[in-house]
């Protein structure tokens, strides 16, 4: 079956689970970029080519935030979509840079 297929499986999958109009098409739009740069059938994709995909995005100017977006969308493609098990821990999430509070600490003598 082509990708055209799968795609819109994902949205009749989506519509199912009443998620946004807004939801469906950054999740429509982020598997559909994965599926292009992929460049293989769907029923060949796997883990390492998902691995492939966030490296290839985390090299340009996409925000950790939205490459974790495009990561949910591509699990919730093969695991709801493709009905397809994978490792999640293969695919962590981007933990997004917080800035700490500046702590001055009172300077205690030591005997130094």
């Amino acid at each position: 079956m082509d990708a055209n297929y799968y795609l819109e499986q994902l949205h009749q999958d989506m519509r199912l689970r009443a998620y946004s109009e807004h939801t469906q098409d950054v999740y429509g739009r982020a598997v559909r970029c994965f599926l292009n740069f992929s460049r293989k059938s769907v029923e060949e994709l796997n883990e390492q080519d998902v691995r492939n995909y966030v490296l290839h995005l985390m090299g340009g100017s996409l925000s950790k935030g939205s490459i974790n977006t495009y990561q949910a969308a591509i699990r919730f493609f093969f695991g709801v979509t493709l009905n397809r098990t994978m490792n999640y821990l293969q695919m962590p999430r981007l933990k997004e840079d917080k800035a700490l509070p500046k702590f001055y600490p009172e300077r205690k003598s030591h005997g130094c």
